[in-house]
């Protein structure tokens, strides 16, 4: 029996989620997000309530797959706790790969995973959960993505590369073969990096305005 679909958080990234579970033939049940009403219809799709509360329901979570639906930001936690309380509740969020991504097949992709439309995951790579792959992604040979990192869309890495837990890689970075990149790290939009790159680091690039 197939499982009915839960998108727990709804904004611009849930929606993503939300077209690749359709894309996917999956039947979503509705959505969780404590800024909207229960009942309340928002694309189509009916808000359950906030998660604090559904959470506490007397119901059997093994019926239903929940997806990740807060998108990654430089700004604050919130996908990263939300993961942490729904695991607390026996509850693992599940991995969505859209069906235009390419995927090879010694690639390891992790619980949680999300990789969107025209990605491209290279052989003997591995993906940590919870890391989100966005759009048109290319990830060369035998790289390490760590866990709940966030490749913003087109980037690009070289093979080998390795980037660390909670790192944010912005729009259209490009990474050279061999670098590594450490946990917690933010980088500009449209950076090259060429050399390594040590924890905690923000990398802001000069660019024309």
């Amino acid at each position: 029996m197939t499982k009915q679909s839960i998108i727990v958080g709804y904004g611009g990234h849930g929606n993503v989620v939300k077209d690749i579970l359709k894309l996917k033939k999956r039947k979503i049940l509705g959505f969780l997000d404590r800024d909207y009403k229960k009942g309340e219809i928002i694309d189509n799709l009916e808000c359950l309530g906030s998660d604090d509360v559904f959470l506490e329901q007397p119901i059997n979570f093994d019926e239903y797959d929940f997806y990740n639906g807060i998108g990654p930001s430089t700004k604050n936690k919130n996908r990263e706790e939300l993961q942490k309380k729904f695991e607390l509740k026996g509850i693992i969020f599940k991995t969505i790969i859209h069906p235009s991504a390419i995927i090879s097949e010694s690639a390891h992709i992790r619980e949680g995973v999300q990789i969107f439309a025209n990605s491209v995951i290279q052989p003997n790579t591995l993906i940590e959960e919870g890391t989100v792959i966005n759009t048109s992604c290319n990830i060369d040979h035998d790289s390490r993505i760590g866990s709940n990192a966030h490749l913003a869309p087109a980037v690009t890495c070289g093979g080998n590369v390795k980037i660390g837990n909670n790192s944010f890689i912005g729009l259209g970075t490009n990474i050279l073969n061999n670098i590594e990149i450490g946990n917690n790290v933010i980088i500009s939009s449209g950076s090259t990096i060429f050399k390594n790159i040590e924890d905690n680091e923000k990398i802001i690039q000069k660019k024309n305005l």
